[in-house]
């Protein structure tokens, strides 16, 4: 009889141990679950709305969107006539990522203090520059004349490393504000002697006899675009966010393996000729996964230390107030 108690009692604690663990078992694949719909859900209800220019180092994600990479998310990609357009709606938050020069992501950032850096799209090599009508043969010749820029911190920027590098002086020129699509026009109609601008305009101004006088070769990587983020919808839509960048990369590999194709998709999205946009990617590097996971990843990389320099020389001319915290800046989690 004590036997077959013992026997009872061995199989009741064994139910009962085997119960417990099948138990939390399931409350944990359950509580996964509810996780993934509760993200999938919240995924349908919130639309992750990107800002980007017509700047050739942004078209990739066009093509991402052109190849169907975006098909099954929601992400919505919105192409603006400025820089200025993509930074008011981002602070507006009716933009929740935004294709912005490095010196914008860290001007945005004193407004926006909860922002993340999550990806390196392009490096400058010559995408930038400062276009002069004929007649003036370097950027010195300029002085005392209209220059017309964005008003942006790009456009500051390029500017003051154009002044620094040549020993002059922002009083020694006249400033024209101009919005992005007034850079054609008001070049033609000579309302300017000079622009500070970026492709494709760039090219185009060229071709119509514009002399280049200062261009982002004569500063080399220090003119970076990046997208950054809001970082209350990388928390909440993590795998949206990842979505994003996995489609940039993969239309990176597409410009490598089929660049006739790729190139013909994202001119029609800009309205230029293939060739045209060709000329604009010769400007650029585009670093891929690999180099960014480097770049972002290590505190002693490149780009960490171009950081700190762009940081302190916006701090100086006063295009921004307080130093930046890297750490709280970069989010390199998508890189993986």
């Amino acid at each position: 009889m004590g036997t077959m108690i013992k026997k009872i009692l061995s199989w009741a604690l064994f139910a009962f141990f085997l119960f417990f663990i099948l138990d939390i078992t399931f409350f944990k694949l359950f509580q996964k679950d509810i996780e993934s719909k509760a993200e999938s859900s919240q995924g349908r209800a919130r639309v992750l709305s990107v800002g980007t220019n017509v700047w050739p180092g942004y078209q990739p994600f066009y093509l991402a969107r052109a190849k169907g990479y975006y098909d099954d998310v929601p992400i919505k990609l919105n192409q603006l006539s400025s820089n200025t357009q993509i930074i008011n709606a981002f602070k507006n938050g009716n933009l929740q990522a935004a294709a912005l020069t490095l010196d914008e992501a860290l001007s945005l950032k004193q407004y926006v203090p909860k922002l993340k850096l999550i990806l390196i799209l392009d490096f400058s090599n010559g995408g930038d520059a400062i276009v002069a009508q004929k007649g003036f043969p370097d950027f010195k010749s300029l002085k005392g004349k209209r220059i017309g820029l964005e008003n942006t911190a790009l456009g500051a920027y390029v500017l003051i490393r154009a002044l620094s590098l040549n020993a002059l002086s922002i009083n020694d020129f006249q400033m024209v504000p101009l919005q992005l699509d007034q850079h054609k026009e008001a070049f033609l109609r000579k309302k300017v002697d000079a622009v500070i601008t970026f492709e494709p305009v760039l090219s185009e101004l060229e071709a119509l006899g514009g002399n280049l006088v200062f261009d982002s070769t004569q500063i080399p990587r220090e003119i970076v675009d990046v997208l950054v983020v809001h970082e209350d919808f990388v928390k909440k839509s993590p795998r949206l966010v990842q979505k994003l960048v996995d489609g940039w990369f993969k239309a990176l590999s597409d410009m490598q393996e089929n660049r006739e194709e790729s190139l013909r998709l994202m001119a029609q999205n800009i309205q230029v000729l293939p060739l045209e946009l060709s000329k604009g990617f010769e400007g650029l590097s585009l670093p891929g996964q690999n180099e960014n996971q480097v770049l972002l990843g290590s505190e002693t990389s490149q780009f960490r230390v171009t950081i700190r320099q762009l940081d302190n020389i916006m701090r100086r001319k006063g295009l921004i107030k307080h130093s930046l915290s890297q750490d709280d800046f970069i989010e390199n989690r998508f890189l993986q």
